[in-house]
């Protein structure tokens, strides 16, 4: 499955995606810092079933404010989908990872940059954190004595703890054995395509289930996770002091693939 995968296959798809009826792209951004360097994965699918992806990677040595650089990668995918589907995407939705609590304010410049270039393009961008100091139980038997178990995936925390005034949820979407099932919290700080929440809420879940290195739900939606592979992949294993190999650069053109699973 994994070689599959790496040449354009598709292992798998979930049916029944929301945003699937129109041409509609997920884009996946993760950041890995090494060094005096800083390293953006960016993946892009390019198809209704969300499988299939071109992958790029930018790197920055200032590990300043990356905008300029999500900029032009989401840019170049969104031109990567209009030349494959002979048609530009309508509807770009970005998870957008690899942000520290200070770096958040830096989202706002991105979307500024972003609308500049594909203004005709609507857009949706959510921002992931996964650590986060939520604690969800699921608790049953007798309340004098209750058992507290981890809560099943797919538990979804979207009132009570949410700010009231943003657009943002908590889901849980893996299957924890040991240890406390964590929440990852997605908060969608653009939006001009108007989701509705019951359809981001089950677009999002379903993501989690495409990670082609695992056959279950993963804590993040795929897109995500295979841009935090690239970032790594390219920042620890194919750069030094002096250059950057870029795999794209020498065969991506010919083999659109998830080459760094």
């Amino acid at each position: 499955m994994q070689i599959c995968a790496k040449v354009g296959g598709e292992p798998w798809a979930v049916d029944r995606m929301p945003f699937s009826n129109i041409p509609t792209m997920i884009v996946g951004i993760d950041v890995h810092n090494k060094g005096n360097k800083s390293f953006l994965g960016c993946v892009g699918t390019y198809n209704n079933t969300f499988t299939k992806y071109h992958s790029i990677c930018k790197h920055d040595a200032k590990m300043a404010d990356l905008s300029e650089k999500v900029a032009e990668g989401i840019n170049e995918l969104h031109d990567k989908f209009a030349e494959i589907n002979r048609i530009a995407p309508h509807h770009i939705l970005v998870f957008r990872d690899g942000l520290a609590p200070t770096q958040v304010k830096s989202v706002q410049n991105e979307i500024r940059l972003v609308k500049s270039r594909l203004p005709n393009t609507k857009l949706t961008y959510i921002v992931l954190n996964k650590k986060n100091t939520l604690k969800v139980f699921n608790v049953t038997g007798n309340p004098q004595a209750p058992s507290y178990n981890n809560i099943p995936p797919g538990t979804l925390v979207d009132n009570t703890v949410v700010n009231s005034e943003n657009f943002d949820f908590f889901l849980i979407s893996q299957k924890t054995n040991q240890g406390l099932s964590q929440a990852t919290h997605y908060h969608i700080v653009y939006d001009d395509y108007k989701v509705s929440p019951q359809d981001i809420h089950e677009f999002v879940y379903k993501n989690c289930y495409l990670y082609y290195n695992w056959t279950g739900g993963i804590k993040i939606p795929a897109p995500c996770q295979y841009a935090k592979k690239l970032a790594f992949l390219v920042g620890d294993k194919l750069s030094s002091n002096q250059e950057v190999f870029l795999p794209e650069n020498r065969f991506i053109k010919e083999i659109r693939s998830l080459y760094f699973l």
